[in-house]
Order: C-alpha cells, then structure tokens, then sequence
C-alpha cells in the first residue's frame, strides 16, 4: 500500500510541472484557502493572527521566525496531530536565530517525492545512487521500503566529518548525484583540485542551503567535471524551487507551495526584486502562511525554454558564503558556525564577524527568558572552531541589526576589503 500510495503521489507531481499556467493558478487557489482553513480550524497562533486580520488573502500578516520564536510549541502545531509521530526538525540558525519544527510523515513523504520529481527533471533515474551532506553529527541511515527495492538510494557524510573522511567518501564511492551544502563542497572542491584527486563525473552535481559566486561554480565544476545545479530550500519547507538542465532561472514548486516575492508590504511586479514569502499549501502538522524566509529574489519575465510550464525566478539572492578563515589558512564554512553556536541555551540573536586575519567580533542578544548568562557557553564555542590563536571578541547588544535581505550571520569583513590571502574563492 506504501509503494501504491506514493507512486501515485510522484505521478501527480509529475503532471504538476506541465500544467497550464491558468490551471496552475485554480489549483493554487483551491489549495490555499483548504490551507487556510486548516490552519485556522486546528492551529491557535493562526486562528488569533487571521481574526485579527480578517480571511482574505492578502490581507493575512507576514509571519518571520522571530514572530514564532516566542509562540509556544502547543499553540503552533495542528490540533488532533500526535506529535510523537512528527519528525522533529530544527532551522539551521542562518538568520540567527532558529526554532523547532514538527512534520507529519506523510508531509515527509511529499517532501521526498518533490525532491525526487526535480531530480527526474534534471535526467536522473529513481536508481541513481546519491551521497548527500548531512547537518547531523552522528549518521544513523534510515530504511526506508523504497531504499531495500534499490530505489533512491542515499549515503549522508556529516559535515562535521574531518575533509580527509569526507573526500575518502566522495571519491570512493562513485556516486550518481553528489547533493551537497554549497560552502562544504567549495573547500571539498579546492582541497581536489589542490592534491590532483579526480574523480568520475557523476550525472548531477546539487547544491544547497547557500548562494555561490561564479568563481566557486567553476571551482566545483572543475574538480567534479559536472556543473553543479543548485537547489533552493529551507528546513520549514525543504525544496522551494531548483535549476534546470537549463540553469537559466529556478523553477518554484507552486503547485505544492505559495511563493511571493514582497518588498514595503507590497507584491512585487514582474521582473522585480522582493523578499520571498512562502505559504504551504498542504494541510501540514505545523502551518506555515505568508512565512518570511529572509532571502531576496527576482522573478523571470520569460518561461524557462525546458518545457516545465511552473513559474521561474530569474535570481535569488539568498545566504551568501562568507567563510571564517583561520590564521593557518584553513576554512570554516559558514554552516558549521551555525550547527555549533545555534544549540547555545540564552542566546536569541547572534552575528559573527572576522574583523582581521586574527580577530573574530561576536555580536549576541539575550533571550528575555534566559536562566543563564550565554557569555561563557558562547566563547568556549567559539574557541573550539577558531582555536587559540584567534582573539574573541564578545559583545552583547539588544537586538542585531539586518540589512534587509542581505544579512550574514558569519560575515567576512576582509572579502569586503580585498583582502587575496583570505579570499575565500
């Protein structure tokens, strides 16, 4: 019955990337006021936040994790949903800050499943091989029936794993698909390049969970010999919208989800630049409507030349790489930083600057609740990724100024300035 129930799913979503571009728009509506149903029947925060707002559309508040962050699990999640059943996740911290998530299984499963649909788009076959990055410390495979069929099958490498570990694993291994969080693969790149180690091309090289210049594409590219396609995500949605064969835009899975682009409260025009919006339009354990995910995008004036009639962004301006780099030469991906200061208990906000080649400025703002002073947990952290021959500065403040759509949690100062030794390209 598993096997029927998601062969049936993976078809539907199939036929979602040729719909017509009017058929596409009834089906997104149908779905959105379900969603909005749902959430207000069953969920607290949002049937107080849509009486306050009134049922239309357009007039239902922006939602942004800080809003959540104080909201009590209880009052986000689904009424009549076993929590216990959901898959618990975690936001990586990447605006700094981060909150729990619930998933029911069979939002898990449709998840997967969309992944797969832009994995079969991109030339690939439900019998490729993957290894994929992981941002768990320890790995523990899950078996899943399709897996123990020969389908999908996937190794997770942790990016905390040391780089020898990880290149034994990439180079070994010949995998199909390489699906890998973009900074981990820039320095996985360069340190191939670096030694001479090459490797077969695989069909496809993935990137996720941060933008990348030109430079680190071609970087990739060369160590890979395949150019990567980049996927874009986040924890509360997984896939929101990925590349083509074409590479010419991302096309966004609006037949699974609401994506707007807004800029002053105000839907942007086409062609135009806003911060992406994202409502779910699935009946989920934990609803999310209007969430601001902090990235900034275009949208494509022109349907991409593939033939997938879903809509495209022309650009996303999303967490730029900015790597913490140590006075040894050694590189630090930005996500690392993230995995490891997130887990800190008082800390609401935080931003790490590397003002020089041996100093590193760390802003943070105290959760009003804390029980205990972060200060101590915050700088042992900090030391255990920079080592002793950095000096850390700590500074608290009462919130962490943000550009708007373009701040960094882990900001190199001397890439602004030029600096060619610490150029993290």
């Amino acid at each position: 019955m598993k096997e029927l129930i998601a062969g049936l799913s993976l078809l539907r979503m199939q036929r979602g990337l040729r719909l017509p571009p009017d058929v596409l728009l009834e089906e997104q509506t149908r779905k959105l006021r379900r969603t909005i149903h749902h959430a207000y029947s069953t969920t607290p925060y949002y049937r107080k936040l849509l009486d306050a707002a009134g049922l239309r559309p357009q007039d239902i508040p922006i939602t942004r994790k800080q809003d959540l962050l104080v909201v009590p699990l209880e009052e986000r999640v689904a009424e009549g949903t076993d929590i216990n059943k959901c898959h618990k996740s975690v936001t990586s911290g990447s605006m700094g800050a981060r909150f729990e998530l619930r998933m029911a299984p069979k939002e898990r499963l449709r998840r997967i499943l969309a992944d797969v649909r832009a994995f079969l788009a991109n030339g690939c076959s439900v019998w490729d091989t993957m290894c994929a990055s992981s941002s768990r410390r320890e790995i523990h495979e899950p078996a899943y029936w399709f897996q123990r069929l020969g389908l999908l099958r996937r190794r997770h490498v942790s990016v905390f794993n040391d780089l020898e570990n990880k290149l034994r694993t990439l180079t070994a291994g010949n995998y199909d698909i390489i699906y890998w969080l973009t900074s981990d693969l820039v320095l996985l790149a360069e340190a191939m390049l670096e030694r001479g180690i090459g490797v077969a091309p695989p069909n496809m090289v993935v990137t996720n969970g941060e933008m990348m210049n030109p430079t680190q594409q071609c970087t990739i590219e060369q160590a890979f010999g395949r150019a990567p396609t980049d996927f874009y995500g986040c924890a509360e949605f997984w896939t929101v919208a990925w590349q083509c064969r074409e590479r010419r835009g991302y096309h966004i899975n609006a037949d699974l989800l609401l994506l707007e682009l807004v800029r002053d409260g105000n839907v942007v025009e086409p062609g135009e630049e806003g911060e992406i919006v994202v409502t779910d339009l699935m009946p989920r354990a934990m609803p999310l409507i209007r969430y601001a995910t902090g990235d900034w995008a275009r949208s494509a004036t022109a349907p991409c030349p593939c033939g997938i009639t879903l809509p495209t962004l022309a650009h996303i301006g999303g967490r730029i790489l900015d790597f913490l780099v140590l006075p040894s030469g050694k590189k630090i991906s930005p996500y690392v930083v993230l995995l490891t200061v997130s887990p800190i208990k008082g800390i609401k906000e935080y931003h790490l600057v590397q003002k020089s080649r041996s100093e590193v400025l760390v802003r943070f703002s105290r959760h009003p609740h804390a029980k205990e002073v972060p200060s101590p947990a915050l700088l042992q952290t900090v030391r255990s990724l920079v080592g002793e021959s950095m000096e850390i500065r700590l500074e608290e403040v009462d919130r962490i100024e943000r550009p708007s759509g373009k701040f960094r949690v882990v900001e190199n100062e001397l890439l602004r300035a030029g600096d060619s030794v610490q150029r993290a390209t």
